[in-house]
C-alpha cells in the first residue's frame, strides 16, 4: 500500500467521489481517509456538497419536466400559425385578418409573446448595426480615398497655377469638408 500525502488525497477527492480512479488508487485514498481525520473531514465536506448538488440538480430536472408539460398547452394550432407568420408580421406583409391573428396569439400565448419580443429586439439590433456601419462607411470610405489621393500628390504653392488634377482634388476635398465627411486628412 502506497502512502499518499494529504495534499495528494485532497487533490484527488473529487475523482474519488466520482469513482474515476483505478482500484489501487481508490484503496490507497480509502486507507488514508480511515487514518487521517483532517482529510476525512475534507472528504465529508466535499461529499456533502456533491450530495446537495445532486439533490438540487434532480429538483431542477423535475421542475423542467413540469414546465415542459405546461408548455405543451401553448404549443397549439394558433401558435403554429404564429410561428409561420412571425417574419411576415414583423415586416408588415400580412393581410389585416392574419395580422390580427398573430397579434392575438402574441397576447394570449406567453411563448409567442417571448418569441415576438426576441425577434423585435433582434431586428432592432440589426437595424442599429446597419445604421452604424452605413454611417462609418460614408465617412471613412469617401474621406479616406480623397485623403489618400490628396496626400499622394506633390505639395504645391497656393500662389502658383494649379493643374486641372489639383483643382479637382481641392474641389472634392472642399466639398467633402463642407458636408462634414472628413477634415484635415482624417
Amino acid at each position: 500500500m502506497e502512502n499518499l500525502s494529504c495534499g495528494q488525497v485532497i487533490a484527488l477527492l473529487s475523482f474519488y467521489i466520482d469513482e474515476k480512479l483505478n482500484s489501487n488508487l481508490m484503496k490507497n485514498i480509502e486507507y488514508h481517509l480511515n487514518t487521517c481525520s483532517f482529510c476525512r473531514n475534507k472528504y465529508m465536506q466535499l461529499r456533502k456538497i456533491y450530495d446537495n448538488y445532486a439533490d438540487i440538480k434532480s429538483r431542477i430536472e423535475e421542475d423542467n419536466d413540469e414546465y415542459i408539460v405546461d408548455d405543451a398547452i401553448y404549443r397549439n394550432q394558433q401558435y403554429e400559425f404564429f410561428k409561420e407568420n412571425l417574419s411576415a408580421y414583423i415586416d408588415n406583409e400580412l393581410k389585416t385578418e392574419d395580422n390580427l391573428r398573430v397579434k392575438k396569439a402574441a397576447i394570449i400565448n406567453p411563448i409567442a409573446r417571448t418569441e415576438l419580443k426576441n425577434m423585435l429586439l433582434f431586428q432592432q439590433t440589426l437595424h442599429m448595426a446597419f445604421q452604424k456601419t452605413k454611417n462609418n462607411l460614408k465617412k471613412d470610405f469617401s474621406g479616406g480615398i480623397i485623403c489618400k489621393i490628396r496626400d499622394s500628390l506633390p505639395k504645391f504653392n497656393v500662389n502658383s497655377d494649379l493643374s486641372a488634377w489639383d483643382k479637382l482634388i481641392n474641389m472634392l476635398s472642399n466639398f467633402l469638408k463642407s458636408r462634414g465627411i472628413f477634415s484635415n486628412g482624417k
